[in-house]
């Protein structure tokens, strides 16, 4: 009769010990993910709205330096909610509650 182990929780992450590592790094990701579209939105709009009414491109230093401010802002107040937690992907809820 042979016996038969039973598979290892978690082998492909390198077992148990690394899952806070992982969660860290979704986490991580997603902020960045955040603050990457923030600083496209944000710069689309301004050279937008620059083209439409002025004709030019405005100050893109000027456009660029807003954009990571607003990005700043925009990931520090989910850090503050704690949005960028593994669970609260996880939840039923969403993230819209």
């Amino acid at each position: 009769m042979k016996i038969v182990q039973a598979p290892q929780p978690l082998k492909f992450l390198g077992g148990e010990r690394n899952t806070k590592s992982w969660r860290f790094l979704i986490g991580l990701t997603t902020a960045l993910v955040d603050f990457v579209a923030v600083l496209a939105i944000v710069t689309l709009a301004s050279v937008c709205y620059h083209l439409a009414v002025y004709q030019h491109t405005g100050v893109f230093e000027l456009t660029v330096e807003l954009a990571v401010f607003l990005g700043c802002i925009f990931v520090f107040t989910n850090l503050l909610q704690r949005r960028y937690r593994l669970t609260r992907y996880l939840a039923s809820k969403g993230q819209m509650v």
